[in-house]
Order: structure tokens, then C-alpha cells, then sequence
């Protein structure tokens, strides 16, 4: 894996820009072989869940239906009728069951302090490894920058900027699942 890859990128939030960089000092997890998805945990809607995929190319948030089934009923009584489909690589659309808005608070790994803002998860039954998928437009919005060769993503917060880890032992668990 290659741990001195070093890259910066300017991130514009509302209050300030940051300079987000990644480098050999950051800590890559040990069991990482550096072509892994980018999992994380998040605390969602006041629970901590595993399985969250970065996907950086997904235009909007997807939380599938063995996840969506653990919420509680007050959770469950929020959700809407979708209004929209979801549409595939190959053009196939696919009506999600409900769209649920629910707080996402991302940790730094260190506890210098996290984010939390609201998110918009279309709800989909499909078979899957992962329980969320996290898109761009929620990355855009915390002013997230993801680095799949490191396992981490970086976002401003008011003391600085805050780093979440990528769940190695989560990978291994997903990577193996079929």
C-alpha cells in the first residue's frame, strides 16, 4: 500500500476553509491491504452502526431494510412515501419502501469532537453486506473529504479538523460475505 501518498484539498463550508490533507502520518489501519471499500461506524438516529459504505459516487443516501427494521417506532413513524426512484448503473429503476430522515454524527477517532446533521435516507430492500451507504451530497454537506487509500475520512469541525477511521474489521467481514 502506498502510505506516503500525500494530497490537499480546499473545503468550503460556510464558516471557514480548511486545508484537509492526507499523509504518511495518518493512521492507516495495520490490517488494511489498500483495495477495500471505505466502511465506517456512525452514531444514526442515536444507535452506533457498522457497515456504513462511502460511496462517494452515489448521488444520495441509501439505508436498507435489515437496518431500517432495528429502528425504533418512533423512528419508523417519521418516514414518508418516496417520490422518486432509484435508478441503477444499467437505467433499472427501483422504488424505495419509504425515505427517513435521521440525525448522522460522525466521531473523530481521537474525541476531539464530531458532527451531526440531518440526513435523508431512501429506505430499499435488497440484499446487501452494508447497512447504509453514504453518498457525495452528505459528504459535501459536512465538507467531508473520503481517501479510500488511507481508510479515512476528514472533516472541518469548530477546533479543527476531525478524522474517522475505516472499520478494518468490518472490511474483512463485508469482503467475505456473499
Amino acid at each position: 500500500m502506498i502510505r506516503g501518498c500525500s494530497h490537499a484539498t480546499r473545503t468550503i463550508s460556510r464558516r471557514q476553509i480548511f486545508d484537509i490533507s492526507f499523509t504518511s502520518k495518518d493512521p492507516v489501519p495495520k490490517n488494511a491491504i489498500g483495495d477495500e471499500p471505505l466502511l465506517i461506524k456512525a452514531e444514526i438516529g442515536g444507535a452506533i452502526v457498522h457497515r456504513i459504505y462511502v460511496d462517494g459516487g452515489s448521488s444520495t443516501e441509501i439505508m436498507y431494510d435489515h437496518c431500517f427494521q432495528l429502528l425504533n417506532d418512533t423512528q419508523k413513524a417519521t418516514m414518508q412515501p418516496p417520490t422518486t426512484p432509484l435508478v441503477g448503473f444499467a437505467g433499472q429503476q427501483l422504488w424505495p419502501m419509504c425515505v427517513i430522515t435521521l440525525s448522522l454524527t460522525l466521531n473523530d477517532y481521537q474525541g476531539k469532537g464530531n458532527m451531526t446533521i440531518k440526513v435523508e435516507f431512501m429506505v430499499v430492500r435488497a440484499p446487501s453486506p452494508y447497512n447504509v451507504i453514504l453518498g457525495r451530497t452528505r459528504l459535501n454537506k459536512l465538507g467531508a473529504i473520503a481517501s479510500t487509500i488511507h481508510l479515512l475520512i476528514k472533516f472541518p469541525i469548530p477546533s479543527g479538523i476531525a478524522t474517522v477511521l475505516g472499520d478494518t474489521p468490518c472490511i474483512k467481514g463485508c469482503m467475505h460475505t456473499s
